[in-house]
């Protein structure tokens, strides 16, 4: 504390006034028959706000009526408080009424504060209620209130023995929230407001203060605002509930206003602080490749067939690269061999409910591939169950989504979508088929600016024109290099199969190689034509630019025509819309990640699945007559969470299963305040309504590496 002395009068005065009090009464409040003694600052701390009656405060004056000075004791005890109403320099009588201009050089001074804590001279304007004298001269009474800057505060109110109302809302100095983890939704944080002397304000407005152009960092919980349209007496209260909505992150500390405003026009400000902002990891996905399970050699499992009824269960947490804790789901591409009759398999996380939902749909002596995405379940693992006959299954990584905010495992992405794009077809680019053993690269090219960031393709690799049977492989290593070890797509002669397949990008060792690519390799001694379609990536966040987070759910169908379930039927060359339930799509869903089954169609046809708008070239899923088969469909969803399911020709009975989605990041604002979400549905009537996104440009198709031979076996 440092005293200072002016004309023999000593006065406290301590630094740094910081806090935001009292949202004060407007000035000309009309008065009432009361009698009180307060010291009000809008922008001071709670103990600011004194507010008490006459026995506690004093009213004293310079002899030439040039200075008046209150001073008071809080009701509790705590600190004084005190106003110092003078006239600097050459004495002047004080105004009794109107309106002046203050400032620490005068012509007029206020200085307010608060013994032991703060101090401080009001620059701007002072409006004189009320200043009366007695017959000997002395004050008896002193109604100011001021408007300006003093400190952090922009207004205030002082109050001895007056009958001048006055009060307002006593509003905390700040909320401190600590650290804040994007993407993440915090616990509320509760603001109490406190009603204070003998005006009774009417709030009418709670707002997060936001820069231009961008959204609040913090928003009032849905429900949480118990202050709008309260007129509160003296210390009434009222609570807002409130929680912090980042939208970057940031390593250091920051502060963002909570505006309350009051029928006669004053406003208090609460500072909302936090000491820096973190990207929440949950949902973000790794590259990884290994085959981490194959029965035939007893790899991962048991070895041995797996019966019929019979379930293996493979341990994915804690094996090999994978962290033993912090995955949320495996994605694994799945293949099934030696099938002794037509069954199907399905992959659900361990220890839980095994669901309805099928993986891969097979016939008696087939082999095939499907891309799964399945959630880690206990113990860190996914079950396999064979429902008829007996079956060789054979898995291999292809990456894991992280299951908490900080939970590290190496490259961390998001995912990016965009409108089917055909990469290559060999039907069209040579003409002829790739040989046995052959092998070529493909290139997506998104710009220089996305180029680096990308990390993984998402590929439907599709087998026609097969001259016998063998397998592709789609991989970041080239094979002449390194022969594959793992497979994408197992093929038969004259049959047409497909695949979904996520495929780390090779490494931008050369010029060449900085737009991002993949090698496909023919492995065997049969030919066939290969088609590429890219549908998106996964690439690094940046700052303003991120991508979709994976959500885990329990195994959902959505779809079912033998049912009626999400549309009744898939005539030929009909497009359906289909209806997501809320149970499992939102206001922040983007994408499904399900599986996609054509159930014995009528004839060769193939099912496409995608948002709105004009129905992509590209296909989710061939059909041969009477043949059930299924694959991995990742559709986008429309503004009222559905999506359009496509039959070329035929009949065919679909199902699709979900297993997760793919939400956006950050959350918006309305699901972090937890409002709760309606269901906007456009109806099958429209035909195009607004895509969802977020999608970004689909890629330039860059040259095609010419083939290549010389592929090991696996």
């Amino acid at each position: 504390m440092v005293a200072r002395r002016r004309r023999g009068w000593v006065v406290a005065v301590v630094v740094a006034m910081v806090g935001a009090g009292v949202v004060g009464a407007a000035p000309g409040a009309a008065a009432k028959e009361v009698t009180g003694s307060a010291i009000v600052v809008s922008g001071g701390t709670d103990s600011n706000a004194w507010v008490d009656d006459a026995s506690n405060s004093t009213i004293t004056w310079r002899g030439d009526r040039s200075a008046v000075i209150v001073t008071g004791t809080h009701p509790d005890g705590s600190n004084d408080s005190y106003a110092w109403f003078f006239s600097p320099g050459a004495a002047a009588a004080l105004p009794t009424e109107g309106t002046h201009e203050v400032s620490a050089s005068g012509p007029l001074s206020l200085l307010v504060g608060e013994g032991l804590r703060s101090s401080c001279h009001v620059e701007g304007t002072v409006f004189v209620r009320q200043l009366a004298f007695d017959d000997t001269g002395a004050p008896t009474s002193l109604a100011v209130d001021w408007e300006g800057r003093c400190g952090t505060a922009t207004s205030g109110q002082v109050r001895v023995a007056s009958d001048v109302a006055y009060g307002g809302l006593d509003v905390p100095e700040a909320l401190d929230f600590g650290r804040v983890t994007m993407g993440e939704i915090p616990p509320a944080t509760s603001l109490v407001v406190r009603a204070r002397g003998t005006q009774a304000p009417v709030v009418t407005s709670v707002a997060v203060a936001a820069e231009a152009g961008q959204e609040p960092q913090y928003v009032v919980l849905h429900g949480g605002d118990g202050c709008t349209g309260r007129t509160l007496t003296h210390l009434q209260t009222c609570t807002i509930r409130l929680r912090p909505a980042p939208t970057a992150p940031r390593y250091t500390s920051g502060s963002h206003g909570l505006l309350l405003g009051t029928a006669d026009g004053a406003t208090g400000l609460t500072s909302l602080r936090d000491e820096g902002v973190s990207m929440s990891q949950r949902g973000q996905y790794t590259p990884m490749t290994g085959r981490v399970m194959d029965t035939r050699k007893g790899l991962g499992v048991r070895k041995g067939a797996v019966g019929p009824g019979g379930t293996v269960t493979l341990k994915v947490a804690g094996r090999g690269v994978v962290p033993a804790s912090g995955t949320a789901a495996a994605v694994l591409n799945l293949t099934v061999t030696g099938t002794t009759r037509a069954g199907h398999v399905t992959a659900y996380p361990a220890g839980s409910t095994r669901p309805t939902a099928s993986n891969i749909n097979f016939p008696t002596g087939w082999t095939g591939a499907n891309l799964v995405t399945v959630p880690i379940g206990s113990n860190g693992s996914v079950s396999f169950f064979n429902n008829a006959g007996s079956a060789h299954l054979v898995a291999d990584l292809v990456g894991i989504y992280s299951t908490g905010p900080f939970t590290s495992l190496g490259r961390t992405t998001d995912f990016y979508p965009h409108e089917p794009t055909r990469l290559f077809d060999s039907r069209t680019v040579w003409k002829e088929r790739l040989g046995p053993n052959e092998y070529f690269a493909v290139r997506a090219d998104y710009g220089a600016a996305m180029n680096g960031r990308v990390e993984a393709l998402v590929l439907n690799v599709t087998a026609t024109g097969t001259t016998g049977t063998s397998y592709l492989s789609a991989t970041d290593i080239e094979p002449r290099n390194a022969p594959p070890s793992t497979s994408t797509l197992n093929y038969t002669k004259g049959l047409t199969a497909a695949n979904m397949a996520v495929v780390p990008r090779v490494a931008a060792t050369s010029t060449s190689l900085r737009v991002p690519t993949v090698w496909v390799a023919n492995t065997g001694s049969a030919s066939t034509h290969v088609v590429i379609d890219v549908v998106g990536f996964f690439a690094t966040p940046q700052d303003g630019d991120y991508g979709l987070r994976y959500r885990s759910l329990a195994p959902t169908r959505v779809v079912d025509t033998r049912r009626d379930l999400g549309v009744a039927s898939l005539g030929a060359g009909k497009v359906q819309r289909v209806q997501v339930p809320t149970s499992v799509a939102g206001r922040d869903t983007y994408s499904l990640v399900g599986n996609l089954t054509g159930v014995a169609p009528s004839t060769n046809t193939y099912l496409t699945a995608w948002d709105a708008g004009a129905r992509p070239t590209a296909s989710n899923l061939n059909l041969m007559r009477g043949a059930t088969r299924a694959n991995s469909a990742w559709p986008g969803l429309d503004t009222g969470n559905g999506f359009r399911l496509h039959n070329a020709s035929g009949s065919v009975e679909a199902v699709m299963d979900v297993s997760g989605t793919f939400e956006g990041f950050p959350q918006l604002p309305d699901t972090i305040a937890g409002v709760p979400f309606v269901l906007g549905s456009t109806g099958s009537a429209v035909a195009a309504p607004v895509v969802k996104g977020p999608a970004v440009e689909a890629p330039k198709v860059s040259d095609v590496a010419p083939r290549a031979s010389a592929v090991g076996g696996r």
